[in-house]
């Protein structure tokens, strides 16, 4: 009794009429390789496909095609071929919600709403009815010194995204987390420590995509093989799911969506991942709470030697924003890393100089926190000390560059007062006439003078704003409002000149970062 929304199989029916013809997906998917293949003994027969689940050289499939029912598959990779299959129309399950293998080969197909579930032997012979053992993985996940709230769990696993890395945190190994780059790469399988993961780069010359399936062992740090599925042309894109790994088989839907035409192919596959004679080494850290404390204190006192900074950790800054003082070790370990890159972009002395000389002014403190209450930053100026307050919530490196802008133009506008120049005066001529900072009005007709709808509320956060785009644009590799929004580009220009006039170490600074895709004649 399947009871699935039936109007899905028929979108997958006629994505598949729509997708045919596309000579780059069918390149792609005519691939021969002995330990790769299409699974043409269920590719043939199912058109969607609902749980995937591997056990010794037993792959276990739950298919559909069109409006029929389900069906039950149990496919043996070493005889290369389906070795028992059941039609599930007579199941008593009212929902069919998937199914997996259990303990000792015990097959489970359940209907996870009502909790229920009908056991099979490998054969597919009924074996009885159980109530299925649902199990809410958020409720039942292990403690371990990592977790807080920005935590997906999972089965085996959990998982935390930090800016553009991926942490994660296995159920049978709480005291490590392992932190790989997540910026082209997902996870779509766990076994022990290796990982299945897919990694999708663009490029954008060819306006083109390519595609690899990963398996690393994490514990050593290694891609111990991977398989390229080509490269699709623009508009055709491949995405996983129900995908499934085990010490020696990887198996994975793969669908290649044609977004011109809204058609799709879906189609099963089969890898027998052998290692790789030229294993890869591959960038992932693991992490107890002991090293990452260390780690953490190192980055501070670095930040300390070479900047003069102090950085406080769940300490309440002098001013601001109410904040949440709870930051986590592994939260923390991320804003620290990615902050001192950004103070390492600067120009040597440039940090120094932000707060060197300023009239009352101490140094500069840096507060690092859970979160801020209506905020992911901000930067005090009116204290004996300079204070930004980074929240872990919101934190990105961008940010970095927009609380210190607020602080940088303290010094330009004390050099130009100093030389009889009006700095404002020559930011406000670049705003419409008619415009007033603060007031009820649409971004549209004047973005051409700003770069975000927030750089209208007030000078500041303008230049605050377009100093932080100058910096997305030098990560992103540029960005075209610079040069296609004349007055934004001037605006830009400007800020580059005026920190030049403000800060002598930029007398001996060749190119700073947020420079380089500026044109500075403008």
């Amino acid at each position: 009794m399947r009871k699935l929304k039936p109007i899905l199989a028929v979108i997958v029916a006629l994505s598949i009429l729509l997708l045919s013809g596309c000579a780059n997906i069918q390149a792609l998917l005519t691939k021969s390789d002995s330990d790769f293949y299409e699974i043409k003994a269920l590719s043939d027969i199912a058109e969607l496909y609902c749980s995937v689940d591997i056990s010794g050289d037993n792959i276990l499939f739950l298919t559909a095609s069109g409006l029929d029912p389900y069906v039950l598959s149990v496919y043996d990779v070493e005889k290369n071929s389906i070795v028992a299959q059941k039609d599930m129309a007579d199941s008593t399950l009212e929902y069919i919600s998937g199914a997996k293998f259990g303990d000792n080969d015990r097959i489970l197909v359940y209907d996870e709403g009502n909790e229920k579930a009908i056991t099979y032997d490998l054969s597919l012979n009924e074996t009885g009815t159980i109530e299925y053992p649902y199990v809410d993985y958020h409720d039942n996940a292990p403690e371990a010194s990592f977790f807080n709230d920005t935590f997906v769990y999972e089965e085996s696993y959990a998982y935390s995204y930090e800016g553009d890395d991926y942490c994660l945190v296995l159920y049978d190994d709480l005291e490590n987390v392992y932190i790989f780059d997540s910026t082209d790469e997902s996870i779509y399988g766990v076994d022990g420590k290796k990982l299945l993961t897919v990694e999708s780069t663009y490029t954008e010359s060819n306006d083109t995509w390519n595609t690899k399936v990963n398996v690393k062992d994490i514990e050593n740090s290694l891609c111990i093989n991977s398989l390229n599925l080509g490269i699709t042309s623009s508009g055709i894109f491949n995405d996983f799911y129900n995908s499934a790994i085990s010490d020696k088989y990887v198996c994975f839907i793969n669908r290649i969506y044609n977004d011109v035409t809204g058609g799709s192919i879906t189609t099963p596959y089969l890898w027998k991942y052998t290692e790789s004679p030229s294993n890869e080494a591959i960038d992932i850290k693991a992490l107890n709470e002991e090293k990452m404390l260390e780690e953490n204190e190192k980055i501070i006192d670095s930040i300390m030697e070479k900047y003069g900074v102090n950085v406080f950790i769940n300490k309440e800054p002098q001013f601001g924003f109410s904040v949440d003082l709870t930051a986590s070790t592994l939260q923390v370990h991320h804003v620290l890393t990615n902050l001192e890159e950004c103070l390492d972009l600067f120009p040597e002395n440039f940090v120094k100089e932000v707060y060197k000389d300023a009239e009352y002014v101490n140094g500069l403190n840096i507060h690092i926190v859970e979160n801020i209450d209506g905020a992911s930053a901000f930067a005090n100026d009116f204290a004996e000390n300079y204070e930004i307050c980074f929240g872990c919530r919101g934190f990105s490196r961008s940010v970095v560059f927009h609380e210190f802008m607020h602080l940088i133009d303290n010094r330009i506008q004390t050099y130009y007062d100093d030389n009889n120049m009006d700095f404002y005066d020559l930011w406000w001529k670049l705003n419409p006439e008619d415009f007033e900072y603060g007031s009820e009005t649409d971004y549209e007709p004047y973005e051409e003078h700003f770069i975000s709808y927030y750089a209208m509320t007030n000078v500041g956060e303008d230049m605050a704003d377009t100093f932080q785009a100058m910096f997305e644009a030098y990560e992103n590799n540029g960005d075209e409002r610079f040069s296609k929004y004349e007055n934004v580009g001037k605006k830009a220009a400007l800020i580059c000149e005026a920190i030049r006039r403000a800060f002598p170490c930029m007398a001996t600074s060749k190119e700073a970062c947020w420079e380089k895709y500026i044109d500075l004649n403008k």
